[in-house]
């Protein structure tokens, strides 16, 4: 995992981050600045950044965000029942790998999400607070865009599905 400030002596930290993501690296990166303007977070985060922490920042947290990220898992990879991401490539396994493309930042944090919570109905404000790191708008349907793209990935042409939506859940 790469944790990256956007402000280096060199060139900027998105041009570090756009050439990597161009590169096809799929390393999780952690912008971690002084930046902390909404349209700084905003860009980061489309070129392919997976966390954006704001100085001054409590090490509590920045330790808990890289430990989301994998950073702390080393080169154990997650699994789930018939395959899960791989974090080194971003890729489900098995079947589904063939039919697949690599996975977008988002996709696979939230694969990730539900990996980990293997079993249980996770909300949509759950999730949007995991992957996107804030409050869930009701208005919004980037979950469900982003739940129907790992479909498309993972299940599609395979029995048993391993992406399930429970309707009508009390969890928030």
């Amino acid at each position: 995992m790469l944790v990256l400030d956007l402000r280096l002596p060199a060139l900027s930290g998105l041009e570090v981050l756009r050439t990597l993501r161009d590169r096809g690296e799929a390393m999780p990166v952690l912008v971690l600045t002084a930046q902390d303007a909404v349209d700084f977070k905003v860009q980061a985060l489309k070129m392919g950044a997976d966390d954006y922490v704001t100085k001054p920042f409590s090490l509590e947290e920045l330790l808990a965000r890289v430990e989301a990220l994998g950073g702390a898992q080393g080169d154990r990879p997650a699994r789930a029942q018939g395959g899960g991401p791989d974090p080194r490539q971003r890729e489900p396994r098995g079947a589904a790998r063939r039919e697949s493309r690599r996975a977008h930042p988002k996709e696979y944090a939230v694969l990730e999400y539900l990996m980990r919570h293997q079993g249980r109905v996770m909300s949509r404000t759950l999730i949007t607070e995991y992957a996107w790191d804030y409050h869930f708008d009701p208005g919004t349907n980037i979950v469900d865009v982003v739940i129907t793209r790992l479909r498309k990935k993972i299940d599609h042409g395979r029995e048993p599905k391993l992406i399930h939506t429970v309707r009508g859940s009390a969890t928030s």
